[in-house]
Order: C-alpha cells, then sequence, then structure tokens
C-alpha cells in the first residue's frame, strides 16, 4: 500500500474524477524550449468553459484533485528533461 507506483484504489469518486481529467487535461499551458515542450500550468479559464460545456461540476474536492494532477503532471515532464 505504500509504493509509490501503485495505482489508485478504483472507487466512483476516482473513477469520476479520471473521466473528468480526460476531459480536462488538454487546458494546459505548453511552452518549447530548445529541449522540448513543458507543461507550466493548467488553463483555468478554458477548464471552466469545458467544465460547463460537458456538464462537469466542479466543487472544492475536484479542484483539488485537479490541482494535485497538474502538480503531478508537471513534475513529471520536469522529471522527463533532467529537472531543466
Amino acid at each position: 500500500k505504500t509504493c509509490p507506483d501503485r495505482p489508485p484504489d478504483l472507487t466512483y469518486n476516482n473513477i469520476y474524477f479520471f473521466s473528468v481529467w480526460n476531459t480536462l487535461s488538454k487546458c494546459f499551458h505548453f511552452v518549447g524550449l530548445e529541449f522540448g515542450t513543458i507543461p507550466t500550468g493548467i488553463n483555468w479559464t478554458d477548464m471552466e468553459t469545458l467544465a460547463r460545456l460537458y456538464g462537469i461540476k466542479l466543487g472544492r474536492s475536484m479542484i483539488k484533485r485537479i490541482m494535485v494532477a497538474e502538480e503531478m503532471t508537471i513534475k513529471e515532464y520536469a522529471a522527463r528533461f533532467g529537472g531543466k
């Protein structure tokens, strides 16, 4: 249960979050650098617009989960490019 690469438990809330994340993760800002492109964060205005279009309710807990996923995505890209 303490393995960092362990997938999350598949509860209803996690399944719902991953379906929301699959839709809203397209709202990242990317910056092109000499060694590739990296995300700098989510465009929250675009995310709110997509959420409204798809009927997704962005409550406090969902926004917190999205912020954690955003941070993890940015860290993943930074590790991929050697923390540059």
